[in-house]
């Protein structure tokens, strides 16, 4: 992976496709790497005319650890006072982390782009459309949420089955059945992955580590920036929520939320799709983003 020290933070990063095209901001969710974007997704965004940008948080993958300590004991007591909205604190929050990616796209030289996300990223993606309205062309929000606990809280398993963050066992097959156990705890019970899809994905995974620290700190990230409505409300470009309807950590309430609230966005709901980022999905959801951003032609610049 490539790599830009943006505001003293290195966010590591891939790229696809010609730079002379259009931009897209791939931005991963909670403990994601870049490389869990499935390669027919990025594969139709850039026959679609799209150069692909697909990042790395900080304290995920290969970029570099944030400040600060977060304990499992200060994450419950955050997880507390976000049911009750007490104010939540922690090293940083989701606007630093769009900081991270908008000065990653001010290191490659875009000065406008499109943004997805997925979960946390998706949430990022929405803080990316608020902040900056003039670099942003379009936003695509997948299983995301706005930070409100009410439609934004999933099943108290699937919560428990996130916080648990295994290390993989060293034989395949017992990593592929506990890959397969944390999907359909999500909900993914349609859209499962294939054997051989797994043992991919596993091997990746073993290769970039477990960062209990770091998914500590971006949980909290999270929870710091709290119900975001009023912000998410007053996003102007184009936008494109897909959500599953099968999702446990963040049901599809939290979708149709978010839709709701951006004027003029596109709703997509997919029955049977947990709280993941499926293969077998991948060319339909580049179709849809593909559709959403030449939305932004009617526009004009």
């Amino acid at each position: 992976m490539e790599k830009a020290v943006v505001r003293g933070v290195t966010i590591a990063y891939e790229t696809y496709g010609k730079p002379s095209r259009e931009a897209i901001l791939l931005i991963p969710g909670l403990g994601m790497e870049a490389f869990m974007w499935p390669r027919s997704l990025v594969d139709g965004l850039v026959e679609g005319g799209l150069f692909v940008v697909a990042l790395d948080n900080r304290d995920c993958g290969e970029s570099s650890s944030g400040p600060g300590k977060v304990s499992g004991a200060a994450v419950l007591s955050a997880i507390a006072r976000t049911l009750l909205r007490l104010p939540v604190r922690a090293p940083y929050g989701l606007e630093e982390m769009a900081g991270d990616a908008a000065g990653l796209a001010s290191a490659l030289g875009l000065s406008r782009y499109h943004v997805a996300g997925i979960s946390m990223g998706g949430m990022i993606a929405q803080e990316l459309a608020f902040e900056r309205p003039r670099e942003v062309l379009s936003l695509a929000s997948i299983s995301s949420a706005v930070g409100n606990p009410r439609t934004g809280l999933g099943k108290a398993s699937a919560i428990l089955e996130v916080l648990r963050m295994r290390r993989l066992p060293e034989d395949d097959e017992a990593a592929v059945r506990q890959l397969g156990n944390f999907e359909r705890a999500l909900g993914s019970t349609a859209f499962l992955r294939t054997r051989e899809e797994c043992l991919g994905l596993v091997s990746r995974m073993r290769k970039c580590g477990v960062r209990p620290e770091g998914f500590r700190r971006q949980l909290a990230a999270l929870l710091k920036s709290g119900d975001r409505s009023r912000r998410v409300a007053s996003i102007a470009c184009p936008s494109l929520v897909i959500h599953g309807g099968a999702d446990r950590l963040l049901p599809l309430a939290a979708g149709r939320e978010t839709a709701h609230l951006i004027r003029g966005s596109e709703l997509v709901e997919i029955p049977g799709l947990g709280h993941d980022l499926p293969p077998a999905l991948g060319a339909r959801y580049a179709g849809l983003i593909l559709g959403n951003c030449r939305r932004t032609e009617s526009r004009g610049p």
